[in-house]
């Protein structure tokens, strides 16, 4: 069985429970369970990096103001679900701990789809 396929049952699982939410205060025990192993296998699907600034706004903001504009606005490819640096540039990799290769975000525990990385580079 396939992440996906354990997903759609979860779903339908869960869709047989929230008609009772209602009668409940918040979410029942059994959907709040589901919805963190559905949160926990879509983490374990491999997703592809997006673009994103390689520094937080405060430290671009210094940078601007220290006039080194061209490392405060270098993009790189960041964790789809956090948005964290990955490791594709050797000062990234220095700054987050994260080596070009890593499987997964070291934040937030993605899994990162590395083709998309070396097919673009």
């Amino acid at each position: 069985m396939t992440n996906e396929e354990a997903i759609k049952i979860l779903e339908k699982m869960k869709a047989r429970i929230v008609p009772l939410s209602p009668l409940l205060e918040g979410k029942s025990k059994d959907e709040e369970a589901i919805d963190i192993a559905i949160e926990a296998l879509e983490k374990q699907i491999p997703k592809p990096p997006k673009m994103g600034y390689a520094f937080p706004e405060k430290i671009r903001a210094v940078m601007t103001f220290r006039g080194d504009n061209e490392r405060a606005e270098a993009k790189t490819d960041c964790c789809p679900a956090c948005g964290r640096p990955l490791g594709t540039s050797k000062f990234v990799q220095s700054q987050t701990g994260m080596r070009f290769g890593d499987p997964y975000c070291k934040r937030c525990g993605q899994a990162i789809d590395l083709g998309v990385i070396a097919d673009d580079k």
